[in-house]
């Protein structure tokens, strides 16, 4: 899964934070979905968030990540040309796979316009941490470090 910058910003629409600035927004991005299916991934957009997702064979992620690397690259160049920013810096990639299969995976950065983006083994996606190998430790762990907190805090009551 590759979550791309999540501040996408038009640089030339003006009515924000209304009906007519999303449904222009939705116009102004429909492009996007076309480039990155193209390429026979699957993309997912909610509000200024896109986030594109393939899948692989065993023995065949080499494969993906060239093929990701390219949408990527068209990505870029179409946000260029659209007038779009695409902030780097907030561009993650996930690799999905069980715990025995994830020294198979690639570990090499792909690139993004002139920026590298390796690959974490956690990000996160609307509120929820999701690991490498989709076991949600992550996730439960700073949710139960969080409960314990708030125990504390209510213990000093």
């Amino acid at each position: 899964m590759v979550r791309l910058g999540r501040h996408i910003k038009p640089c030339g629409l003006a009515c924000q934070w209304s009906v007519l600035g999303t449904l222009l927004f939705i116009l102004y991005t429909v492009g996007l979905i076309d480039l990155t299916e193209g390429y026979g991934l699957n993309p997912h957009l909610y509000a200024d968030d896109t986030q594109i997702q393939g899948s692989f064979r065993f023995g065949s992620a080499n494969q993906l990540q060239s093929t990701l690397s390219a949408c990527l690259n068209k990505v870029y160049d179409w946000m260029l040309s659209n007038c779009l920013q695409l902030n780097t810096a907030k561009t993650e990639i996930l690799w999905c796979s069980t715990t025995r299969r994830q020294n198979h995976l690639p570990s090499a950065a792909v690139h993004v316009g002139e920026n590298c983006v390796l690959p974490l083994t956690t990000i996160r996606d609307l509120g929820v941490l999701i690991d490498s190998n989709v076991a949600m430790r992550s996730h439960v762990s700073r949710t139960v470090s969080g409960c314990f907190a708030v125990l504390r805090q209510l213990r000093s009551i």
